[in-house]
């Protein structure tokens, strides 16, 4: 619901998290499942698991970098 009032008003939709994306936190609390799970997220940027993505990592659309 979020996203669907944000994108009329944004280019742009980034998220700041603090939940990982390796076995430290729970599979279903990982920046990944949010990916996953919200559609219009255009980056998250994490930092829970300090986790190097030389890339960043593609996600259903969304980037992931920490």
């Amino acid at each position: 619901m979020m996203m669907a009032m944000l994108e009329p008003i944004s280019d742009v939709q980034i998220a700041l998290a603090h939940l990982g994306t390796d076995e430290s936190t729970l599979e279903n609390e990982r920046s990944t499942a949010i990916a996953m799970e919200v559609d219009g997220i255009d980056l998250i940027l994490d930092g829970h698991s300090h986790t190097v993505f030389e890339s960043g990592k593609l996600v259903n659309g969304t980037m992931i970098a920490s």
